[in-house]
């Protein structure tokens, strides 16, 4: 009987435990700990915007490889943003957002993923943006200076402007990329042109995106560029040139 006894006394224990337990995981899933869901919500979040941004690299290669579309022919074209329509004749076959070409749907981002703390709200928040004539030094055969070099090194890449900065530091810790002092790492070139330049085929000498040798990472903007400081963006190299 004594033996029975400390079985049941153990058990009580056990049960007693795990109702403390399930009760401070309640409280803070009722924002007894923010931060906490915040972090886990922004990983899930992270892992979704790259998984995305992965899928149109592959469909970009696809285009390449599969399709025989150069890269200049390459068309970001999609029916949810204006002004990315191709220069010259891009065939369905070179679209990215095509069941002709790269068979991706264009998807918007999420609005819980954005910072809606800026005001008045800037132009490019709430959609994925494909800027023109940026370059990534120590990418492709872009090195320093890239931005004037006059060689054809001007990326193609997709960038999610404007998301909060939690989701920017959990995509850099996912991506293994450093955030200096719990910080994304601040951009000191000119992100993307100041008239948020799309791609449409051409590309010329204008910005450098000084994230060099990474193809793929979030940044904080700079006081002397464009976008300024205190705003996040996650950017992707979908071809590197």
């Amino acid at each position: 009987m004594k033996e029975k006894g400390s079985v049941l006394f153990i058990l009580l224990i056990a049960v007693v435990l795990f109702a403390a337990l399930a009760y401070a995981v309640a409280r803070m899933m009722q924002g007894g700990n923010p931060d906490i869901i915040n972090v886990e919500q922004s990983r899930l979040a992270g892992n979704e915007i790259l998984a995305y941004a992965q899928s149109m690299r592959q469909a970009a290669q696809t285009i390449k490889i599969s399709n025989g579309c150069a890269d200049m022919d390459i068309s970001v074209e999609n029916g949810a943003v204006a002004g990315y329509t191709h220069t010259s004749v891009a065939t369905d076959n070179c679209k990215l957002f095509h069941s002709d070409g790269g068979g991706l749907v264009y998807q918007p981002p999420v609005a819980e993923w954005l910072d809606d703390s800026i005001s008045p709200a800037p132009a490019l928040r709430g959609q994925w943006y494909f800027p023109a004539n940026t370059c990534v030094p120590e990418t492709g055969s872009a090195g320093a200076g890239c931005e004037s070099d006059s060689a054809d090194n001007e990326a193609i890449i997709a960038v999610l402007p404007y998301i909060k900065k939690q989701l920017c530091i959990q995509i850099n810790n996912l991506l293994g990329v450093t955030n200096p002092g719990g910080n994304p790492p601040v951009e000191t070139g000119n992100g993307w042109t100041a008239g948020n330049t799309k791609y449409t085929g051409a590309q010329a000498d204008a910005e450098t995106l000084d994230q060099a040798g990474k193809m793929a990472g979030c940044f904080e903007g700079d006081a002397a560029s464009n976008p300024g400081a205190g705003t996040y963006h996650f950017f992707k190299i979908l071809i590197p040139r």
